[in-house]
């Protein structure tokens, strides 16, 4: 996977045309992104990619091929949750705290 860039900024760096997203805004006029580059946003959201890229991606997931292990795609597909049985606040810390346990655990296992 050689055109997949974890920002814009990061895909035009490399000399990618990157294409330009629009909205229609609340007045229903079409109205460009500009680009919109979240830093803080690696990995969850901002991954900008090519189709070939992505299709490679697809199929390594249903192949359950490398660089995951057999325990890594275990815990992907897997059943889980972060309940406990107890009511929690949406933005408790817990809730966090664990499910970023569960990232840790797919890392651990490629």
């Amino acid at each position: 996977m050689t055109e997949t860039y974890l920002s814009v900024t990061g895909a035009q760096g490399a000399g990618r045309d990157v294409s330009q997203g629009y909205y229609t805004d609340f007045q229903g006029r079409l109205t460009s992104t500009q680009h919109t580059n979240m830093e803080n946003a690696h990995g969850a959201g901002n991954i900008v990619s090519s189709v070939n890229d992505y299709a490679k991606w697809i199929f390594t997931l249903l192949h359950r091929r490398p660089p995951f292990s057999e325990a890594a795609y275990h815990t992907l597909f897997g059943a889980h949750t972060i309940a406990h049985g107890e009511l929690v606040s949406p933005s408790h810390l817990r809730l966090y705290t664990e499910w970023a346990g569960c990232i840790g655990t797919i890392e651990e296992n490629q």
